[in-house]
């Protein structure tokens, strides 16, 4: 208080920029899961279509 200074004006932020990969991760999210499941159904019938033969 009383230092002379006078305040500096707020910065503003700058503007937010598009994500380039941004369909791609969602793609890649859609993939995991679908991979994910595939792979646990894979895990949970391979004992029965096995004990079949």
């Amino acid at each position: 208080m009383g230092s002379g200074v006078p305040p500096l004006p707020a910065a503003a932020s700058p503007a937010p920029r598009a994500d380039p990969l941004d369909p791609a991760r969602e793609r890649a999210l859609w993939w995991a899961l679908v991979g994910g499941t595939v792979l646990v159904l894979a895990l949970l019938l391979r004992p029965l279509l096995v004990r079949r033969r």
